[in-house]
């Protein structure tokens, strides 16, 4: 028939038995535990946030008017040297 080894139980029990080449003996095992095949995920998209270019130009303005004041202040207290 086959090779001695485990099979599952030839009478439909839930368990394996073990075949010793040419019968069928009493030792049994409980049948191995069947895995949950793998769960795949997809492709994750993120999407970019949208640029706030209002925010930028605010920014933008601010600090050149913040320089702009440390340069006359500068131009003031070098009082006209070079």
């Amino acid at each position: 028939m086959s090779q001695p080894g485990w099979y599952p139980d030839p009478h439909g029990g839930p368990s394996q038995r073990y075949f010793d080449g040419t019968a069928w003996t009493e030792h049994i095992a409980p049948a191995p535990a069947t895995q949950a095949p793998p769960v795949v995920y997809g492709p994750t998209v993120i999407a970019p946030k949208p640029v706030n270019h209002a925010f930028h130009l605010i920014m933008t303005l601010l600090t050149c008017g913040a320089w702009s004041i440390v340069w006359i202040i500068v131009a003031i207290a070098a009082g006209g040297r070079r």
